[in-house]
């Protein structure tokens, strides 16, 4: 009996000795932090959710803090809820307790205000901003209307000389003049007095030279003003010419219908189409020349097309654009890229595309112009009124 005690004893003895020999695992550190977006766009007052994970799965230490790179445009709490607070961009940062390892999400908060009501006609055709600060806005049946922030003004074949109520494009001048194209010609307004100009056909495009020249592309013939009349030397490819652009060494670039666009350099015509260059599609609606002198070309149904002199780089809606039938571009000051097309608006800073769509605040889908007063705001005019976004 005593003998087997002593060999339970001495077993138990082994085991509390091997026992308290062992030592508690080795800790996981944090290899690093995941959050579940890297771009996140909010309208003032709204929330979204954002969430972390740390890395490895494995890691003993999970826990993390959450931060606003600026907490009087964005906040955050504890369980990754951001807020909205006012129009700008920030950067919402989690850190791990472990090893300080962080990720980031940039942040846009936007406000949106959109004017229909008040239109006499909100189908939106053109949108300008004068010296002064104030949005002309062409419509397709109820003449100009001018907002000056505060009020608006409409001026009709009613109370006015505009020669047409379906105002189609629109231009303002070094003086301050205001050109609106119609379906039956040209209506000049400097202010105080009315001139009309007749033409054949739709004015759907106008473009204005350093020097006054204006151009002026018709359903028919482009033509080229000079102040007292007007001539036309062009090709015929550039009948139907609907979108126009002046660079900065005063050559003209026009986008036609059906043919391309063509660039005139005061003595010769050169045309560019999808047989003969890189252009994404023949129907040009929009052009546009940036600060690096790169020519942009919406296209009715082919995205956009950017030509460097050399070469040719398409966007379509598998790049990121909002839609292919691109009718308006844009620059901002920070260079970005503002494309109205008839699925919503994309912006684009060169690598990263942003959309914006009814689901975001703009009134309506179907964007038909866009014009960036002074202040940094964009204004859209669309098939339902217009909408002023303010992003900074």
């Amino acid at each position: 009996m005593k003998s087997n005690f002593t060999k339970l004893f001495s077993l138990a003895l082994v085991s509390i000795t091997v026992y308290s020999c062992q030592k508690d695992p080795a800790p996981i550190a944090v290899t690093g932090i995941q959050l579940s977006n890297q771009r996140l766009l909010l309208n003032v007052g709204s929330t979204n959710t954002l969430s972390a994970e740390v890395k490895p799965l494995e890691a003993t230490n999970q826990t993390f803090n959450w931060s606003s790179g600026n907490i009087a445009i964005v906040t955050v709490n504890t369980s990754g809820l951001v807020t909205g607070i006012k129009p700008g961009t920030a950067i919402i940062t989690a850190t791990t307790a472990d090893g300080n390892k962080t990720d980031t999400c940039t942040v846009t908060v936007i406000k949106w205000t959109s004017f229909n009501t008040m239109l006499p006609d909100r189908l939106v055709s053109s949108i300008a901003i004068d010296a002064q600060g104030n949005k002309w806005v062409g419509t397709w049946n109820g003449g100009v209307s001018k907002f000056d922030n505060t009020n608006w003004t409409f001026y009709n074949t009613s109370n006015s000389n505009l020669s047409n109520n379906m105002v189609i494009s629109m231009a303002i001048d070094s003086q301050d003049n205001k050109w609106f194209g119609t379906i039956n010609g040209i209506s000049k307004f400097d202010g105080s007095n009315w001139k009309f100009y007749q033409t054949n056909g739709m004015v759907w495009a106008i473009g204005i030279t350093g020097n006054g020249t204006q151009w002026w592309g018709t359903s028919y013939w482009l033509l080229r003003f000079g102040g007292l009349n007007w001539t036309s030397n062009s090709p015929d490819v550039t009948i139907n010419t609907q979108s126009i652009a002046i660079d900065s060494q005063g050559n003209g670039w026009f986008g036609s219908y059906a043919n391309g666009v063509s660039k005139y350099d005061g003595a010769n015509w050169t045309t560019y189409t999808t047989a003969n260059s890189g252009l994404a599609g023949n129907p040009v609606k929009a052009i546009a020349v940036d600060a690096q002198g790169n020519k942009w070309f919406g296209t009715w149904g082919y995205g956009v097309s950017k030509f460097d002199g050399t070469t040719w780089t398409n966007y379509r809606r598998t790049n990121g654009l909002a839609g292919d039938t691109v009718v308006s571009i844009v620059f901002d000051s920070q260079g970005n890229k503002w494309f109205g097309t008839w699925q919503g608006v994309s912006e684009f800073d060169g690598t990263n595309w942003t959309t914006f769509r009814r689901k975001n605040g703009l009134v309506c889908d179907t964007v038909t112009s866009i014009a960036i007063d002074a202040q940094g705001k964009k204004w859209f005019g669309t098939w339902n009124g217009v909408s002023e976004l303010q992003d900074f």
